[in-house]
């Protein structure tokens, strides 16, 4: 086998496992795998923002499946056996949030496929995370809360926190606890301010980019901070403002993030009293 050719093939298969793991990462964000005698070989289906629509027309593309847009967001759904077999092969060994691996097991009993468990680490050197952030993450400048007026910041929602504190560990920030039963169906956020931790994820998603619409956000980060160096010395809100225009800033942004910088503030001011 020529020397190409053989690149070409671990090219492929990089780019296979790529694509599987960020897959995987995105079920068990936001994914929901079913089987009932509606579906005798199972359903998948997926929920993000409308503004996705060309994420889900990729899945939709390799394996079949159809794409409305809903109440909430955007569906991605699929019922027909040889795309649910295609796609189950794929992620197999790549899920990880206990609820997932118990519904695709029984998918892989009834597609008979054999369940691959996954590495007992979240690890960086594939996309997993990347899935799992375009599933349940979120990248604002909140402009309202903060001191700094103009705050990056990137968050993961999760239900519970155990994946949280494993991010953590590889990345840093912080965990914020959501009390507020009413404002919303995550309790937990691991949330990132801090410019070396953000650079951390921003070197990560350059590895494993994100295939949602927040990649558009992701790709902005270096410039976001050479611009925020330039403001520091000189103020110049037309130069800011062009810079939102990219970014697509929406006031939406600040709800996402108002709850949680509140906290940040007051934990800040908490720190200050204490320490005098």
């Amino acid at each position: 086998m020529k020397e190409d050719e053989l690149k070409e093939i671990l090219n492929r298969e990089q780019n296979q496992f790529r694509w599987n793991s960020w897959l995987a990462g995105l079920l068990d964000s936001c994914g929901n795998i079913m089987l009932s005698k509606t579906y005798v070989y199972g359903k998948i289906e997926i929920k993000l923002q409308r503004q996705d629509h060309e994420c889900f027309e990729n899945i939709k593309i390799k394996y079949g499946g159809s794409v409305k847009v809903c109440r909430t967001g955007i569906r991605y759904r699929l019922k027909h056996q040889e795309g649910l077999k295609n796609l189950l092969e794929d992620i197999n060994g790549h899920l990880r949030i206990p609820v997932r691996l118990y519904q695709v097991r029984e998918l892989c009993k009834k597609n008979n496929i054999e369940l691959k468990q996954p590495d007992n680490a979240i690890r960086l050197d594939n996309a997993w995370i990347s899935g799992f952030f375009d599933g349940i993450g979120s990248i604002v400048i909140n402009q309202t809360t903060l001191e700094n007026k103009k705050q990056l910041v990137i968050i993961f929602n999760q239900k519970t926190n155990q994946i949280l504190l494993t991010l953590q560990q590889l990345f840093g920030g912080k965990i914020y606890i959501n009390t507020n039963k009413q404002s919303g169906m995550y309790k937990y956020a691991l949330y990132f301010t801090k410019k070396v931790e953000i650079l951390q994820l921003y070197d990560y998603f350059k590895k494993f980019p994100s295939r949602s619409d927040k990649n558009k956000r992701i790709l902005l980060i270096a410039q976001y901070y050479d611009l925020q160096t330039k403001l520091r010395l000189v103020e110049n809100q037309k130069l800011w403002n062009q810079f939102l225009n990219q970014w697509e800033y929406h006031i939406s942004d600040e709800i996402q993030s108002k709850a949680l910088l509140k906290a940040v503030k007051t934990e800040k001011k908490s720190k200050g009293l204490n320490s005098k």
